[in-house]
């Protein structure tokens, strides 16, 4: 099977980026359209989401975070992308409708490294597996050494 479509879902950390390169060297070695998500939690912008229940606060939060996927496309060295910020209340559910919605049919994020107990609490990427009508890359992030 060929890709044709590889969405990186990022959450606009520094950790991230080692995926976003993985991400984009994916999709120029199969000539694969790119594009990049955020997804914020409605709850952390405290409304329902709808564009026209969020304050002008929440709308610059909103903005701010397409400026920050610019960045990171510029970044990862991305000229011709698509990019999304998703208001949601279940990050991985919107990730899996924003690749519906777009043809995606590859998903690709970061899965951080996680010793004990965090190997039992669900992430993002784990919930997403459950969810995801597509294919899906989890690039494994390490730990920061402190």
């Amino acid at each position: 099977m060929s890709y044709k479509h590889v969405l990186f879902a990022t959450d606009l950390t520094d950790e991230a980026l080692p995926a976003g390169r993985k991400a984009v060297d994916l999709a120029k070695a199969l000539g694969a359209r790119f594009s990049l998500l955020h997804v914020l939690r409605n709850r952390d912008l405290g409304s329902g989401g709808e564009a026209g229940s969020m304050s002008a606060d929440s709308r610059q939060w909103v903005e701010r975070q397409q400026q920050a996927l610019q960045s990171l496309a510029r970044q990862l060295g991305v000229e011709q992308h698509e990019h999304w910020v998703e208001v949601a209340q279940a990050v991985p559910r919107a990730i899996d409708h924003a690749a519906v919605e777009h043809g995606v049919d590859l998903i690709v994020m970061g899965n951080h490294a996680r010793g004990g107990l965090g190997r039992f609490l669900n992430t993002t990427t784990d919930d997403l597996l459950h969810y995801t009508r597509c294919d899906m890359l989890a690039v494994r992030v390490p730990e920061e050494q402190g």
